[in-house]
């Protein structure tokens, strides 16, 4: 297989298995495997159309991949089955049927039994309006689930925290961040810093840079991405530089705002100029109080893999950004 071009940078990166950090386990810890929900619903009670209905708007395809892969990964369990170890996954979407509801109920409760923790439940007396209820709320259902997937590889990250990559991160762009020992100095210069994560099946990384550009407008932080990865991430000749892919909507735009950062994050793919390599990477930019751009970027290659849960790790390092 044709080697990733990143490795011809002068690195020792530390080769170490594929483990998933989500099934790290702390006292009074939440647990499941990453992007996981478990979904309690009574399959007796419940029509098949409506368990199915469930479920798809549970695994619609996750945004921004070069492959299709589902949002969530679907957990069964039977209400009655439920015991303490159940209680204590993560993420949970509870579906209950009760002829003493007046009403149909949607609510979400954060960290009863473990942390982190969210559970949703809908709870009425009509299968059918059960069904719109979920159908109305989809996309905060998703929404909420997917945050707390990001924050339990948060809590799982802080305890890894490469103390002196923090301190130098801290100390080029002034921002903190929670990167792990995992990940190594690929390159480094005064506006510039790219961190790499290699282990014998793929690659994860990080891109931290500032820009005097202060027009955060899709284009623009798109622009600027490609300036700096063409600039400063060498290929195997000098004409072979990752870049943005652009077609229909991708890369997806929307603003966000991290702490007290308010700024644009990009979802998308990066493809190689003259080159066949590719994968997703996530991406925030904001000015800081030098009015500075400060950009906080985190990529993917993992040819003939699953990509969505190494996406959602980096993603997660990036959104820890203060």
């Amino acid at each position: 297989m044709k080697k990733f071009f990143f490795l011809l940078c002068c690195v020792t990166l530390i080769v170490s298995s594929c483990k998933d950090p989500m099934t790290v386990q702390f006292d009074n810890a939440s647990h499941g495997q990453a992007a996981e929900v478990l979904l309690m619903m009574d399959k007796q009670t419940w029509a098949e159309n409506i368990q199915d209905s469930i479920k798809g708007m549970l695994t619609v395809p996750q945004t921004g991949l070069n492959q299709l892969e589902p949002m969530f990964d679907i957990l069964h369990i039977n209400p009655k089955d439920i015991d303490a170890a159940a209680q204590r996954h993560y993420n949970i979407v509870q579906m209950e049927l009760s002829g003493n509801a007046k009403e149909t109920s949607f609510s979400i409760e954060r960290n009863t039994w473990a942390m982190p923790q969210i559970i949703i439940t809908i709870k009425g007396n009509n299968q059918d309006s059960c069904l719109n209820c979920f159908v109305k709320n989809q996309e905060t259902i998703r929404q909420e689930l997917y945050s707390n997937d990001i924050k339990k590889l948060q809590g799982v990250y802080e305890d890894r925290v490469d103390m002196n990559l923090q301190k130098l991160i801290q100390e080029k762009f002034g921002i903190t961040m929670n990167i792990t020992s995992d990940y190594s100095i690929a390159r480094e210069e005064d506006d510039f810093l790219w961190l790499g994560y290699r282990t014998a099946v793929n690659d994860r990384f990080i891109m931290i840079y500032k820009s005097d550009n202060k027009n955060l407008s899709r284009q623009s932080v798109i622009n600027q991405r490609n300036l700096m990865t063409r600039k400063y991430i060498e290929g195997s000749t000098d004409a072979v530089h990752p870049i943005v892919t652009q077609f229909a909507n991708m890369p997806y735009a929307q603003p966000l705002q991290l702490g007290p950062n308010i700024g644009l994050e990009l979802r998308g793919i990066w493809e190689t100029e003259n080159d066949f390599m590719g994968g997703p990477f996530y991406h925030f930019s904001f000015l800081n109080t030098q009015n500075e751009c400060i950009s906080v970027d985190g990529f993917v290659y993992a040819p003939n893999e699953k990509k969505r849960n190494y996406l959602r790790q980096v993603e997660a390092i990036v959104k820890s950004t203060k």
